[in-house]
């Protein structure tokens, strides 16, 4: 997990990086399943979702990588890391961020000045 954020944090398109999961669980090692979600503003998505699988693959080997729309979020996906753990990710428009329903949140980066983690809406889905 290190290494995926470290590869996303190095991309400045990549406005804010956080887990989600079901319980505060996801605070801590081993993230087993990873569900990723990141910000990225509209002019970035199309450019950022294209060069997704390769900033992934940067952070080690993923296989099993998939992609598609995720009506008014931005897009959706999944892949297998190295080790075999599943991964599913999110590219959230920033704009869309605060009216989406969250689970427990981990904030991994925020390039926002602070303003991430009072969007995320901690309804219950």
């Amino acid at each position: 997990m290190r290494r995926i954020a470290a590869a996303l944090a190095g991309d400045p398109r990549v406005e804010g990086l956080w887990l989600e999961g079901d319980d505060d669980s996801i605070q801590w090692p081993p993230y087993a399943p990873i569900d990723l979600h990141f910000a990225v503003a509209e002019p970035n998505l199309q450019e950022l979702r294209a060069a997704l699988h390769e900033l992934l693959q940067q952070a080690g080997p993923v296989s099993d990588f998939s992609q598609q729309d995720a009506p008014l979020q931005g897009y959706a996906g999944t892949a297998r890391l190295k080790d075999g753990t599943p991964l599913t990710y999110r590219l959230e428009r920033t704009s869309q961020i605060a009216k989406v329903p969250r689970r427990a949140v981990n904030v991994l980066l925020d390039r926002s000045g602070g303003l991430l983690i009072p969007a995320l809406s901690f309804e219950k889905r």
